[in-house]
C-alpha cells in the first residue's frame, strides 16, 4: 500500500520563476486550485500546515526557516521549524513554531475568502482576530493610542503614525512627475489623477466623473438629499463633515480665519478670501461682454444681467419681474407698507430710496451755505 503523503512538499507541483511566467492566465488558476485542494487535503488528515524551505548546510534545525503560502508564495518567518503540528510541545519553541504557523494559516483564509471573526454588534466579519479587536473599539470608543506631542488619542496604532507626520513635517509620498510630497500615500493617489486627467469614479445618475471617490459619494448627495453630518447644538443638517465643523462656529463664537491686514475675524475660509480683495483690490472677475471688472463673483452675476436683459427675481404678489434681489426687496414694501429706512435728519420713513431723500437734504445745506 502506497504511503500517504505527509507534507505539502510531497504533493507540490513547482515552476521556476521562467515557466511561470510562459504559463497563461487559465493555467495559473488551474494550479492554484489544485494546489488549494491539495492544501486542504493535508490539513483534513492533520498534516504538515506549511511550505518550509529546506534548511541550507550549516544551520542547525532550530534556526529561522520560512514557512510559505502554496497559492500567491508570501514568506512567514517559522523558528524552530521541525516542529511538526502533530507533534509539537508546549515548550517556549514549539510555541513559538504553532505561533508562527497559525499565521499562515490565517493568511491562507485571505485566499479562501474566509472571514470567520464575526463583530456581535454590527455583524462585520474579519479574516483576523486582531482585524476584530481593532475593529470593536469603534464601538467601545476606546482610544489607545496617544499622540505625545498634542494629547490627541486614537483606535489604531498606525492611525497614529500618520497622524505625527503633522507634528514631523514628514511627507514620505512623492510625485514621481512633479515632486510634491504627502503624508498619505492614497492622498499622492488622488493627486497623480491631476497629471493623467484621469477621474473614473462616475455618477450613475448624471454621468459627472470625478478623480477621487469620496468627491463622487460627496456629489451623489445632491441626487438622494442626504444630509448624514447633524448638528448636535441645533439639529441643521449638511452633506459635507466639513460644513457641519464650519456651522459649529456659529454655536462657539469662534473665528479661526483671520486676517493678517486688520485682524478682522471669520467663521469661514471663504468668507476670508473674500474680505482679503477689500485690501488688495483685486477685481478677478471679468464680465466677458464688456470687460468690465468685480471683486465679487455674486457682483459679476448681477452685472450680466444688464446685458442678457434677464429678470429672474418675481414678485408673488403682482407678478412684476426685477434683475437684482434687493430691488425685488424694495417692491414688495409697496405690498406689505413696511418703511425700515428712516431718515436720521428728519425721521421721515422710507421703503427705500432713502440715499436720494437724504441727497434732498445735501443740497438743502449746500443752499444755506450759498
Amino acid at each position: 500500500m502506497a504511503a500517504l503523503p505527509e507534507a505539502f512538499e510531497d504533493v507540490a507541483l513547482r515552476f521556476s520563476r521562467t515557466e511561470w511566467e510562459l504559463l497563461g492566465d487559465g493555467d495559473k488558476g488551474l494550479y492554484r486550485d489544485q494546489m488549494l485542494r491539495n492544501y486542504h487535503a493535508l490539513v483534513s488528515l492533520g498534516k504538515a500546515l506549511c511550505v518550509a524551505s529546506p534548511p541550507s548546510s550549516g544551520t542547525s534545525p532550530s534556526s529561522p526557516r520560512l514557512s510559505q503560502s502554496p497559492v500567491c508564495g508570501e514568506s512567514f518567518t517559522v523558528h524552530g521549524g521541525t516542529h511538526r503540528i502533530e507533534t509539537a510541545h508546549p515548550s517556549a519553541e514549539g510555541r513559538k513554531s504553532l505561533w508562527y504557523k497559525h499565521s499562515l494559516i490565517e493568511h491562507q483564509r485571505i485566499h479562501l475568502g474566509e472571514r470567520p471573526h464575526l463583530c456581535p454588534e454590527c455583524g462585520k466579519s474579519f479574516t483576523r482576530l486582531n482585524g476584530l479587536h481593532v475593529h470593536r473599539r469603534l464601538h467601545t470608543g476606546e482610544q489607545l493610542y496617544q499622540c505625545p506631542e498634542c494629547g490627541k488619542r486614537f483606535t489604531r496604532s498606525d492611525h497614529l503614525r500618520v497622524h505625527q507626520r503633522v507634528h514631523t513635517g514628514e511627507k514620505p509620498y512623492q510625485c514621481i512627475i512633479c515632486r510634491k510630497a504627502f503624508r498619505h500615500s492614497s492622498t499622492l493617489s488622488h493627486h497623480q489623477h491631476v497629471h493623467t486627467g484621469e477621474k473614473p469614479h462616475q455618477c450613475a445618475r448624471c454621468g459627472k466623473c470625478f478623480a477621487r471617490l469620496d468627491l463622487l459619494q460627496d456629489h451623489q448627495r445632491l441626487h438622494t438629499g442626504e444630509k448624514p453630518y447633524q448638528c448636535s447644538a441645533c439639529g441643521k443638517s449638511f452633506r459635507h463633515n466639513s460644513s457641519l465643523a464650519q456651522h459649529q462656529h456659529v454655536h462657539t463664537g469662534e473665528k479661526p480665519y483671520r486676517c493678517v491686514e486688520c485682524g478682522k475675524g471669520f467663521v469661514h475660509a471663504s468668507k476670508l478670501r473674500v474680505h482679503q480683495l477689500v485690501h488688495t483690490g483685486e477685481k478677478p472677475h471679468h464680465c466677458a461682454q464688456c470687460g468690465k471688472s468685480f471683486a465679487f463673483p455674486s457682483k459679476l452675476r448681477d452685472h450680466q444681467l444688464i446685458h442678457t436683459g434677464e429678470k429672474p427675481y418675481h414678485c408673488v404678489q403682482c407678478g412684476k419681474s426685477f434683475a437684482f434681489p434687493s430691488k425685488l426687496r424694495d417692491h414688495q414694501r409697496v405690498h406689505t407698507r413696511e418703511r425700515p429706512s428712516r431718515c436720521a435728519q428728519c425721521r421721515k420713513s422710507f421703503a427705500g430710496q432713502l440715499q436720494a431723500h437724504q441727497c434732498l437734504h445735501a443740497k438743502g445745506m449746500r443752499g444755506v451755505d450759498r
